[in-house]
């Protein structure tokens, strides 16, 4: 995976492949599991970690990457994901919110919430007591 200047990994989100998502952030953050709870260790303690922890963990190590225009030519131009809450679906047309293709370029909070409440806890080491 390439690498944002600023160090974080830059992450491609396409097709809800939020399997691949939280296998980068098991593999990325040194984060762990302590009794079916997210923690974190800091200066020999285990910190918990609650899902706005979580969220400024990702946005700390992972990132987007998009090519903007920039007077006349381009560049690219890295940016943290907003994980935004996903609108309640309504009835299913467009003008109530039916998801389009472009509505699905970043990962939603659902996402993250799924990936924090259970697909992490089975990639990431357990801590022995």
């Amino acid at each position: 995976m390439t690498t944002a200047p600023d160090g974080r990994l830059v992450f491609t989100w396409h097709d809800n492949n939020i399997d691949e998502l939280a296998s980068v952030i098991a593999s990325t953050i040194e984060i762990y599991n302590h009794n079916d709870a997210l923690v974190t260790l800091n200066d020999g303690k285990l910190t918990p970690v609650n899902m706005s922890d979580f969220h400024e963990l990702v946005s700390k190590h992972l990132c987007g990457v998009r090519v903007v225009a920039n007077g006349g030519k381009y560049k690219r131009e890295f940016f943290s994901y907003t994980f935004a809450p996903t609108p309640h679906p309504g009835p299913r047309t467009a003008a109530m919110g039916l998801q389009r293709w472009s509505d699905s370029k970043e990962p939603s909070m659902k996402d993250l919430s799924e990936i924090y409440g259970s697909k992490l806890l089975k990639l990431v080491p357990k801590v022995v007591s």
